[in-house]
This record gives structure tokens, sequence and C-alpha cells, in this order.
């Protein structure tokens, strides 16, 4: 109001005028959903990028992703590695209804299914190296899983948040960063990469003493 109060109890004259309201069944606001007088339904995000062949190692590489996990309803994809003309062929995290973790490779069947086990609501950097019967899982600083039998999908494309097995699930993750790497890094290298979510939990986890110089 003008005089910038928080509730107006009406007086039978003034009145307000209020458009592009909108209510959703969640905890938090999405963004503009046009309605034209009707109910309609979102349509899910995703960020896809495909022709990328040269940027996925295609026999050894890595695949890093720092994330924020703020809410868990159903099975969701984090990423994805593609094939385009054979999407089953790819590699994928994603995380379950009771946010048990996965890294998965498959290649004209199943090469590996890796648990990474339980993670909790709030940041993780999780990194999946891969070569010719030599893949490993770190999540937060730590090992979480091997695989020693799997062979190499060829990817061409990338797809960041998308669902499994429907469209409609209501997911609030964000994607803070994705790398792709041609190598397969060394197991320290992935320890390394994958640590300390901020500063201060550096600090805490290494017990260390800071001096402020001025």
């Amino acid at each position: 109001t003008q005089a910038r109060l928080v509730t107006f109890a009406g007086n039978g004259t003034d009145g307000i005028y209020i458009y592009g309201a909108q209510l959703e069944a969640d905890s938090y606001a999405t963004s503009y959903i046009p309605t034209y007088g009707t109910a309609a339904t979102r349509v899910k995000e995703t960020a896809t990028k495909s022709g990328i062949s040269t940027l996925i190692g295609q026999t050894e590489g890595t695949i890093f992703l720092d994330f924020e996990l703020q809410t868990s309803s159903d099975d969701i994809v984090l990423m994805n590695l593609y094939q385009s003309s054979a999407t089953a062929n790819s590699f994928y995290f994603y995380v379950t209804t009771s946010n048990v973790l996965y890294a998965y490779c498959f290649n004209t069947s199943t090469q590996a299914d890796i648990n990474g086990g339980a993670i909790a609501l709030g940041r993780h950097k999780i990194a999946l190296s891969y070569a010719l019967n030599d893949l490993a899982l770190y999540i937060d600083g730590q090992l979480a899983g091997v695989d020693i039998s799997s062979t190499i999908p060829t990817c061409d494309a990338m797809r960041l948040i998308d669902y499994q097995p429907a469209q409609t699930y209501l997911e609030k993750t964000e994607i803070n960063q994705a790398l792709l790497y041609t190598t397969r890094l060394t197991n320290a290298e992935l320890e390394t990469l994958t640590s300390y979510t901020s500063w201060t939990a550096m600090v805490n986890a290494l017990n260390l003493n800071i001096i402020n110089n001025v």
C-alpha cells in the first residue's frame, strides 16, 4: 500500500490489481508458468548438448559434478552422457528415493552399477573416472566404489537434470558445476577434485589454524 503496510483491511473503495499471481503445490517458487486462465503443467528443466564427442573421452575419461540435493521424492538422473543414436549406451549419476547415489555404465548391456551409498541433503562433489575394466566413483573426497569389468560406451551428448522414469517428479536440485575430462584421472586426483564443499569444510576437516593477515 502507499503507507507500506503489510496488511490492509479494506474500506469499500480502495483496491489493488494483482497480475501474474501463481500458486504451486510445493515448498518453493519456480519460474513463471503462463496458464491463460486454465491449469497448466510446468515443463521439466534440462540442459542438453549434443555433438560433443570430442569433449568426451571415448576410451577413458572422467565425469565430475558439483551439485546440491535440496529435496528428494523420486529417482532423479543428475547427469547423463549418452550416444545420440543409441541413447541407452551411456554413463549417468542418479539418486534414488532413499537418497542412495549410483554411477551407472551401459554399453549394449549393463557394465557397471556402482552403489555409492546414501547421501545427505546438501552440497556434494562426485566424480567417475573410467577406462576399460577400470571405473572408480568418488563422493566428497572418499572412494565410494569401483568396477573392474566394464567396457566403455561411445558418447556424443550430455544432459543435466533428467527424470527417471517419469517427468512428473518435482525436484529442486542445483547444479553448480559439471566437468568432463578426456583422461582417466588418478584416484589421488579424484580425491582432491571431490574434497571440501567449502573453505570452512576444508579448515574443519584438516584442523587448520587460520591466521588473518592485515
